[in-house]
């Protein structure tokens, strides 16, 4: 077969430049025509105000704590998009390992790729979690990738695995859904290199498996001190996860299920529900009315506080009670969310709720904003338009494309290349993130996916280098046969790729 980085000639002094410059030049240029602040009404006010008015139960305190530092200690949002710009561009810079011994210039272009994409770009500006949280995550990736090819010294694969679970506590803590994200990773390389592991990194493999497991726990023995005053004897992770769970799959939910998690109904009362109207999901998530679920468990249990255990678990058993009932009509609504991310129409439609662009900032945040910033913002700032937002506006239709381009270029990836490390990993990464991004809104939202954005662009790379490379092979071989003597020239099974 024809392996990455074989057979490529010295590259020219200009590749070499874009290789290891280009993107950041990229980078430079984009904080210089757009250093507009980003809020995302609900997460952005919570990460900011954490610690002074409240640390959200729902939300990364963790992120929380840091954001509303530099917003006191900095004078404004300009140091933390500082740092997630610097976030960006060792991401792009470390994912230069999976494409050791290739031609910078597939690099090259990749990376200024990465470093244009107005997704990527614009949650640097955005007060949300995602853009460190996808950082943390690409370390893992890359302390993976590390432990299925080292087959050395046992210090030096422990030492990757220590890393790994490391990353893989950094990116749990900033956002809690890495935990499944990751686990899945773990089990798909694993899968996809069994035939090339040897005991050592099987090992290996199993404790990095317990990576996720340990992060939650650190994470629960974390919240029990953050939140023991106020959620005394809770489990806490995350107080919402079941209520959106449920939102999501209401399609599926019958009066049965109602039944059975304890919530008995009347035909009318779930008729209100309209638990069918896919539109209605996200409203569901929240306690708006006693029509919208959120608010339905809460009455019935006669809860009062928004986030008890009691509400989420029995959210929890809705969705349980549907799959045990029918799994296939479950599987349906998957799929429908999953129909999202690969539907143009549906990642336009919801750029507007995505960027929170259609509502004013509350009058209470701004002046709070502005009693630390130098750069005062005003109600409508959410609202402008800035650069990167009409040219992500514009792009939106692309993504899709994207991710399913990715795809292809991991099916022909474990193809020609008989599943090395660096393709294992990536393709089990991208797999992992676009399978999971369904579970956790009713509609396609970008900032789910940074990590599948990044690792597509990777892999569409890898793509294109090892098909250019396998046709050179090809043209090489023929020009050897037709120059070869008669007598010397080789069979037709010698010209087939190793």
């Amino acid at each position: 077969m024809v392996e990455i980085g074989k057979g490529m000639q010295r590259p020219g002094s200009v590749a070499i430049a874009l290789s290891k410059y280009g993107f950041g030049l990229v980078i430079i240029a984009w904080l210089l025509a757009d250093l507009v602040p980003r809020f995302f009404q609900g997460e952005s006010l919570s990460y900011l105000t954490t610690g002074e008015r409240w640390i959200p139960p729902d939300r990364s305190w963790a992120y929380g704590y840091m954001a509303n530092f530099m917003l006191r200690h900095t004078h404004g949002c300009t140091a933390l998009i500082l740092v997630q710009t610097g976030a960006l561009a060792w991401l792009i810079a470390a994912s230069r390992v999976f494409f050791t011994g290739i031609s910078p210039r597939i690099y090259g272009v990749t990376a200024i790729l990465l470093a244009l994409d107005p997704l990527l770009e614009i949650y640097t500006r955005y007060v949300m979690s995602d853009l460190l949280a996808a950082a943390a995550f690409f370390a893992s990736l890359l302390a993976l990738f590390a432990l299925l090819r080292e087959e050395g010294a046992a210090r030096k694969v422990w030492f990757f695995v220590s890393l790994f679970i490391v990353s893989t506590v950094a990116a749990v803590f900033i956002r809690v859904a890495y935990a499944l994200v990751i686990e899945l990773v773990v089990l798909l390389s694993g899968f996809l290199m069994s035939r090339r592991l040897v005991r050592r990194q099987w090992l290996a493999l199993a404790g990095a498996a317990a990576g996720p497991v340990i992060a939650v726990a650190l994470l629960s023995a974390a919240n029990s001190v953050v939140f023991g005053d106020r959620f005394q004897h809770e489990p806490f992770i995350n107080k919402l996860s079941g209520v959106f769970l449920a939102s999501i799959f209401a399609p599926a939910l019958q009066m049965s299920d109602f039944e059975a998690a304890g919530i008995p109904l009347t035909a009318t009362e779930f008729q209100r529900l309209d638990v069918t109207n896919y539109d209605r999901r996200l409203g569901h998530a929240w306690a708006q009315s006693p029509d919208y679920l959120h608010q339905l468990i809460k009455d019935r249990l006669g809860v009062t506080e928004d986030y008890t255990t009691a509400v989420d678990s029995t959210a929890a058993r809705l969705v349980w009670s549907a799959f045990k009932r029918n799994p296939i009509a479950v599987a349906r609504v998957y799929a429908w969310g999953a129909w999202q991310y690969a539907s143009p129409s549906g990642w336009r439609a919801g750029v507007d709720v995505d960027l929170g662009l259609s509502r004013a900032l509350p009058a209470s945040f701004v002046d709070f904003s502005n009693r630390y910033s130098i750069w005062k913002i005003g109600s409508e700032t959410t609202k402008i338009r800035s650069p990167l937002v009409r040219f992500y506006d514009a792009t939106s239709y692309f993504y899709p494309l994207l991710l399913l381009m990715g795809l292809a270029a991991a099916g022909y990836l474990m193809i020609v290349q008989v599943m090395r490390p660096a393709i294992a990993v990536l393709a089990a990464g991208l797999i992992a993130d676009v399978a999971t991004a369904p579970l956790y809104s009713a509609y396609a939202i970008g900032r789910y996916v940074v990590a599948a954005v990044i690792i597509s662009y990777l892999l569409i790379g890898l793509a294109i280098h090892a098909a250019t490379a396998r046709r050179g092979s090809y043209r090489a071989m023929a020009e050897r046969s037709r120059n070869a003597p008669v007598d010397q020239a080789p069979s037709r099974a010698r010209l087939l790729p190793r």
